[in-house]
């Protein structure tokens, strides 16, 4: 019987909620209003190590609706902690919804994701 190996094995499922900031700078308040319209949805967190003003910067893009577009990022102190994790692949994002949208400015996250067992 082959056993996993301590690199590959994921721990339990957790989940956390998470701001979506930067709302205002990528989409119109009509459009924010009819994005509520359609929460909660699924959306996919996008690393961006290149990003001139963050290197720790994690996108947030629509996955339906308006497939690929880039509604906001993660707050700067999520993503500092969470880049690194899931740049060594200590961290695996199981889901990601889109919850709630405030027309205004942000939007809510429920993050479901594993660590790795050490």
């Amino acid at each position: 019987m082959k056993m996993p190996t301590k690199k590959h094995r994921m721990g339990e499922e957790k989940t956390m909620n998470v701001s979506v900031v930067g709302l205002n700078y990528r989409m119109t308040s009509t459009t924010q209003e009819q994005l509520q319209e359609h929460t909660p949805m699924l959306v996919e967190l996008v690393r961006e190590p290149e990003n001139n003003h963050d290197e720790n910067a994690i996108a947030v893009h629509l996955t339906r609706w308006r497939k690929d577009m880039m509604i906001g990022y993660l707050p700067r102190d999520v993503a500092a902690k969470l880049a690194p994790l899931l740049d060594h692949g200590d961290v695996e994002i199981t889901s990601v919804w889109l919850k709630d949208v405030v027309p205004g400015g942000f939007g809510e996250l429920l993050i479901s994701f594993r660590r790795k067992i050490s």
